[in-house]
């Protein structure tokens, strides 16, 4: 059963960190289409509250840096304690 719930938690990290990256690459263009919106509606709860708490920078978002960062490392966390290799 902890076995299911790891390698589901890793399903949602590893799709939230594409979907993130997806974002990024599609904001660079400017592209704003109906798979943009979705991208920001799944992505958004992640990224809100980090950007909530980062300072105010001019233009760049460092928010998905920081967002895929801390997924990863909450992760690798979660792997450690269930003692279920990496």
């Amino acid at each position: 059963m902890l076995n299911f719930l790891v390698n589901t938690f890793d399903i949602f990290v590893e799709i939230t960190v594409v979907l993130i990256f997806i974002r990024v690459i599609l904001s660079w263009f400017g592209a704003k289409s109906r798979f943009f919106e979705l991208l920001t509606e799944l992505t958004e709860p992640v990224l809100a509250p980090i950007r909530k708490i980062l300072p105010k920078t001019s233009f760049i978002d460092f928010s998905p840096i920081v967002a895929i960062i801390l997924l990863q490392g909450l992760q690798y966390l979660i792997h450690y304690l269930a003692k279920i290799p990496y």
